[in-house]
C-alpha cells in the first residue's frame, strides 16, 4: 500500500504525460465521476498491480514461466530504475512475450548508459518513457525497434559511454557493492567467453583501500581518495587469494593474479600500479564495456 501513489502515477501516465504525485487525486477526482468508471478504474489496476509488484523483484512467482526475463528484472532493481514502467505497462499489454523481452534488454541497455554510467537528468527520460507509453497504448508503436527510434535521443553514443566509463567510481560499500559485482561479472563474461557467478569472487582492491605507507610513493592522498574506487582498479579474484594477499605490493599481488582463474585479473601484467596504470586498465574496459551493453537496434 505504501507505493500505491507511485504505481497509481504510473497507471495514470499511460493516459497523460507529467503526472506528478501530488496531482494524483485532483486527476482521479476529474476522470472518474460515477461508480462505473470508479469500477473500471479498479480493474484495470487490478490487471497491473501483479506486473507492478514483479517488475521490482526478478524471484517474483510471475516470471516463472517467462524466466529469460528474470536477469532484466534484476538488472532494472541493480539500477534502480522505475522511468520505464508506465512503457513496460503498455507493452506487456500490447506486445508479443518475445518482444516485450527485447524491449526489457532494451531498457537496461539504455538505463545503464544513461543513468548508472553517464548520470544524466532522470527527468527527461521520464518524459520520454510516458509518450511512448502512450504511443505504445494508442497502437502508434507496435514493436522494441519502433521504441528504440522514439527513445534515439536519449541513447548514450559509444564515444560519451566510453568517455563517461573510463571514469567511473562506485564504492564498494552497502548496496552499491553488488552494483560493482555485476560489472566485474559482465565484463569478465565478455574476456573469458564462460558464465561467471556474481557471488564466486571477491572485489580485488589493486590499490588496497587501507594502503600502507610504502603506496604513497606512486600515489599522493588525493589520488588515493579519487581512484580506490575507480573501475579501473577493481578486478575479480578468488576469496582465498583475497585473503592471502591483504594490503601487500603490487608487485607481490600481480604474481598472485596470474593463479587466478578469472581473464580479467590475469591480464594486470604492467610493471608497477600508478594513476597512469589504472587509467590505461580502465580505458581498455571501457572500450569492452561499449560492446557488452549495447543496443541491438542499429543507430
Amino acid at each position: 500500500m505504501e507505493k500505491f501513489p507511485e504505481f497509481l502515477r504510473y497507471h495514470l501516465s499511460l493516459k497523460q504525460t507529467r503526472v506528478r504525485r501530488e496531482r494524483l487525486f485532483k486527476i482521479v477526482r476529474e476522470s472518474v465521476k460515477d461508480g462505473q468508471q470508479a469500477f473500471e478504474l479498479l480493474d484495470q489496476l487490478e490487471n497491473y498491480s501483479s506486473l507492478f509488484i514483479a517488475l521490482s523483484n526478478s524471484n517474483d512467482e510471475f516470471w516463472r514461466d517467462i524466466s529469460e526475463n528474470r536477469p532484466y528484472i534484476r538488472e532494472l532493481e541493480l539500477f534502480r530504475v522505475k522511468q520505464a514502467y508506465p512503457t513496460l505497462f503498455a507493452a506487456y499489454e500490447g506486445f508479443s512475450p518475445e518482444n516485450f523481452t527485447r524491449l526489457l534488454k532494451l531498457v537496461c541497455v539504455l538505463s545503464f548508459r544513461y543513468t548508472v554510467v553517464s548520470s544524466l537528468n532522470p527527468n527527461e527520460l521520464e518524459t520520454l518513457y510516458n509518450k511512448v507509453a502512450i504511443s505504445i497504448k494508442n497502437g502508434e508503436i507496435n514493436n522494441p525497434k519502433q521504441v528504440f527510434d522514439s527513445l534515439r535521443s536519449v541513447y548514450v553514443s559509444d564515444e560519451k559511454f566510453s568517455q563517461d566509463f573510463s571514469l567511473l567510481t562506485i564504492s564498494t560499500k552497502g548496496q552499491k557493492k553488488k552494483l560493482v559485482r555485476y560489472i566485474l561479472c559482465r565484463l569478465e563474461a565478455d574476456a573469458s567467453h564462460i558464465d561467471v557467478n556474481e557471488d564466486s569472487f571477491s572485489v580485488e582492491h589493486i590499490l588496497p583501500e587501507s594502503p600502507t605507507s610504502d603506496w604513497r610513493q606512486n600515489f599522493t592522498d588525493a589520488q588515493i581518495e579519487e581512484m580506490v574506487y575507480r573501475i579501473g582498479n577493481l578486478t575479480p579474484l578468488e576469496p582465498h587469494l583475497n585473503r592471502q594477499i591483504g594490503n601487500e605490493l603490487y608487485p607481490n599481488k600481480r604474481g598472485v593474479y596470474q593463479q587466478s582463474v578469472y581473464k580479467l585479473t590475469q591480464n594486470i601484467l604492467a610493471e608497477e600500479w600508478t594513476p597512469n596504470t589504472l587509467a590505461t586498465r580502465q580505458r581498455h574496459l571501457a572500450q569492452r564495456a561499449a560492446h557488452i551493453w549495447r543496443s541491438d537496434f542499429p543507430l
